[in-house]
C-alpha cells in the first residue's frame, strides 16, 4: 500500500515474488486500498520476473529481500533488474544487515545472533553484488533512521 499510493493511479505497479500467496496478498491489498490493478510476476531461480519485457520499469524498489536469496540467484537477478529498467531508470535498494554492524563476509544464518532462521548479508557484500550486476551507486548509502542496522542506496544502470 505504501509504495502503491505513490505509483497508482496513473502508473503501473509490478510486484514479484516466488510465492503465490504473497502475490495474491499484494493484489488484494492494492484493490482494498483503491489503487487499482497490480501486475504480478512469479519469480524463480532463473528469472526475477517471468514474462516482464526489457525496458518496462521506470523504478525498481528492492525492499529487504536480497538477504533471503542465495548468492547465485542474486547474481542472476541483479542484471535482470538493469535490463528491466527504462533509460534513466533507477533502483532503490534497502535491506537488513547485522544488528551490531560488525559482521563481515558471506551470507550467514541470522540465528547466530537473533535466534531466527534468516540470512544476514553485510551491506558491503550487497552493494558489491549490485555493482557487479551492472549498476553504479548514484546516492547513498543513506543513514537509516528506522533501524540502525539497515542499508539503503539509490543505483543507476552502469553505462556500457
Amino acid at each position: 500500500k505504501r509504495v502503491g499510493k505513490y505509483v497508482l493511479p496513473g502508473g503501473t505497479l509490478i510486484a514479484t515474488s516466488p510465492f503465490d500467496d504473497e502475490l495474491n496478498t499484494t493484489r488484494e491489498a492494492a484493490a482494498e486500498a483503491g489503487l487499482g490493478d497490480v501486475l504480478t510476476h512469479k519469480a524463480n531461480d532463473a528469472n526475477w520476473a517471468v514474462g516482464l519485457p526489457p525496458a518496462s520499469c521506470d523504478r525498481i524498489y528492492s525492499r529487504m529481500v536480497l538477504h533471503m536469496i542465495a548468492k547465485n540467484v542474486v547474481e542472476t537477478y541483479v542484471p535482470q533488474w538493469a535490463t528491466a529498467l527504462k533509460p534513466g531508470g533507477k533502483l532503490f535498494h534497502t535491506d537488513h544487515n547485522p544488528l551490531d554492524g560488525g559482521t563481515t563476509g558471506p551470507r550467514r544464518p541470522m540465528s547466530d545472533s537473533m535466534m531466527m532462521t534468516m540470512n544476514v548479508t553485510p551491506a558491503e557484500t550487497e552493494a558489491a553484488e549490485i555493482v557487479a550486476g551492472g549498476f553504479v551507486v548514484e546516492d547513498g548509502p543513506f543513514d537509516w533512521l528506522y533501524y540502525p542496522s539497515g542499508y539503503a542506496a539509490l543505483y543507476a544502470p552502469a553505462l556500457s
